[in-house]
């Protein structure tokens, strides 16, 4: 219970809110065969609660065990391509190495901001490292291995355009 209470916040609050949409999933179905004997909406909200269940025991797992691994980075440039769910982000770490990560476009990222990123460990490479040539192929690589992000401190008084 010591490592959940350590665990980052964006880590901790991702577990909550999946429990949550589960068991808010499984009241559904609940309701819908009470009030309406609606056995097709239950039926469907509790393979929904199954299924997020089974999603937060693999985040909660991934806590306990610590496999997943932070990015710390200020970003320098977000490149937005249209109808896509995603975004080319990049940053410069700790050690001046520029990287390039695929995000997804609902967080918020400014220019000139330090962000942590948290992957999943066994697909830390994918989202820092691997650029196949196909937009496509490297928009979809990465998207599951991605867990969350805070905002450490500002420092958009840098220049860095280049």
């Amino acid at each position: 219970m010591d490592k959940l209470r350590t665990a980052p916040l964006p880590l901790r609050r991702k577990l909550l809110l999946t429990a949550l949409a589960g068991a808010a999933f499984f009241l559904v179905g609940l309701a819908a065969i009470f009030f309406s004997l609606d056995t097709v909406t239950a039926l469907l909200s509790g393979i929904l609660a199954i299924g997020l269940a089974f999603k937060t025991a693999e985040l909660y797992r991934l806590i306990i065990t610590g496999h997943y691994t932070d990015i710390d980075g200020i970003c320098i440039a977000i490149t937005q391509t249209p109808l896509r769910k995603y975004r080319n982000v990049r940053i410069i770490d700790s050690q001046e190495r520029e990287r390039t990560l695929v995000l997804p476009r609902q967080d918020k990222i400014e220019v000139g901001r330090r962000y942590r990123f948290y992957f999943k460990s066994s697909a830390h490479k994918s989202p820092a490292q691997v650029q196949t040539g196909s937009s496509f192929i490297d928009e979809s690589l990465p998207t599951d291995g991605f867990l969350g992000l805070e905002a450490a401190s500002d420092y958009s008084n840098i220049d860095t355009v280049r």
